[in-house]
């Protein structure tokens, strides 16, 4: 993916970009799943109980 040659300094920038927003973005995803998976567990909890 990095073209050497002609802008140098942008691709380095722009990957450590994407990594960060890529780690950000699943950090948030996995904190959507597990408030979902404590709601279900709620959700058991009151059926069972």
């Amino acid at each position: 993916m990095k073209c050497e040659g002609g802008g140098v300094r942008r691709p380095r920038q722009a990957t450590r970009n994407s990594e960060r927003s890529e780690a950000f973005i699943s950090g948030r995803v996995r904190s959507e799943q597990r408030i979902k998976n404590g709601e279900q567990r709620r959700l058991k909890a009151k059926l069972s109980g």
